[in-house]
């Protein structure tokens, strides 16, 4: 009986790699911003040897994901679009992401007072007259 369930387990865990969907890195989601003018590497996970093809309006690439269900392609260099587009990742499923705009990535990191929000400051003009519709902020992952 033991070895029985053991086997059953293991067909279990077994199971649940091979029917691996397309998933996109957490960084990957709704209103994400992708660096203009170079090569934009997109990454995630799928089943080994599956081949995943990532689509942002012209801009395509497709690559396999190796023996570990990792994939990696790199999108060709886009110009700035501050219009929402659709990020389409396919392999076995689909994955979209929604309202991706193509203009410049900042990182910023450092002291603890680079997250000071505008609303702890006497700006009360600044925030009534702020329309920044195209500025997104990355604080965590999605």
């Amino acid at each position: 009986m033991g070895r029985f369930v053991f086997a059953l387990l293991a067909v279990w865990i077994g199971a649940d790699s091979v029917w691996a969907d397309v998933t996109l890195a957490k960084i990957f989601c709704d209103h994400a911003v992708l660096q203009r003018d170079l090569p934009v590497p997109v990454w995630g996970t799928a089943e080994p040897g599956e081949q995943v093809t990532v689509k942002v309006g012209r801009a395509q690439a497709s690559a396999p994901a190796d023996a570990q269900g990792k994939w990696m392609v790199r999108l060709p260099a886009m110009k700035m679009n501050t219009a929402g587009q659709e990020m389409v990742v396919a392999g076995k499923n689909t994955v979209t992401v929604k309202d991706v705009l193509i203009g410049d990535v900042w990182i910023c990191g450092g002291q603890s007072n680079m997250g000071l929000p505008l609303s702890s400051c006497d700006a009360k003009d600044d925030i009534a007259s702020a329309d920044f519709p195209t500025l997104r902020v990355l604080r965590r992952r999605c």
